[in-house]
């Protein structure tokens, strides 16, 4: 980042690639990507888990028979 302003903090960042090469794009932007597809996702699994959890107990306590009056 030694080319980018302002110049006074970014002469102090130094990394092992001077520009955005390929090099950096298969290190650096496969973990970006990683990023946004766990990001995109953990919603779902949110909102899944919230209601799926309290089925399936309800489930569990009334033998896997579908009454609700059986426990």
């Amino acid at each position: 980042m030694s080319e980018h302003s302002p110049k006074f903090i970014t002469q102090f960042i130094r990394g092992p690639y001077h520009d955005y090469t390929p090099d950096w794009y298969s290190e650096v932007g496969n973990k970006i990507i990683l990023a946004m597809v766990i990001n995109s996702v953990m919603p779902i699994v949110g909102v899944v888990s919230t209601a799926g959890v309290p089925y399936a107990l309800r489930m569990l306590d009334n033998n896997w028979t579908g009454d609700p009056y059986k426990t």
